[in-house]
């Protein structure tokens, strides 16, 4: 009996329980290629905002875009921005264009405002940010949704290391 339900369970684990999929067709009749999957994946927004919500003064940025953050899958989101906090040297100097929520932080102990972009991630468990000093201008009210622009770098408060983006700006959204 025992070998009979092992027999069992190594068909379902070998032939999975899920329905089996088929592959897309394309309009030309072919099948997906990788990359039209990957495109597909990669291509829609964190979230859709509302453009007239956003009152922020927006400038032309001329600088030259290194990481850009929007547009990527939650997933690859969540990846980016996770390895630029564990290995910030690798990204160092680099301009980051970020699209998220502007989320304020008073520190009662250092007694500073630190103004974030959080990128809330689809499940609402996993939301990350990044820092940001403007380069000039006024801050949003709280939960506005902002793309911004700015250098990265790292300073130190105390013991401790920070990542920020530095000289930023609003830019227009896409």
């Amino acid at each position: 009996m025992k070998k009979v339900i092992l027999l069992i369970l190594c068909i379902l684990t070998v032939s999975g329980c899920t329905k089996k999929e088929t592959a897309t067709a394309r309009p030309s009749g072919g099948t997906q290629t990788v990359k039209d999957v990957l495109n597909q994946s990669t291509a829609s927004p964190v979230y859709t905002g509302d453009p007239t919500l956003h009152t922020v003064k927006t400038v032309k940025d001329d600088r030259t875009i290194e990481v850009d953050l929007v547009g990527l899958s939650q997933t690859m989101i969540y990846s980016q921005v996770s390895d630029m906090m564990y290995t910030p040297q690798n990204y160092l100097g680099k301009i980051v264009r970020m699209e998220g929520i502007y989320t304020p932080f008073y520190d009662s102990k250092t007694k500073k405002t630190y103004h974030n972009c959080l990128i809330p991630d689809a499940t609402a468990c996993c939301a990350q940010g990044i820092e940001f000093l403007l380069k000039e201008g006024k801050y949003p009210q709280e939960g506005e949704i902002i793309t911004v622009v700015g250098k990265f770098v790292m300073y130190s408060e105390g013991p401790a290391n920070f990542v920020t983006l530095k000289d930023a700006v609003f830019v227009e959204q896409e």
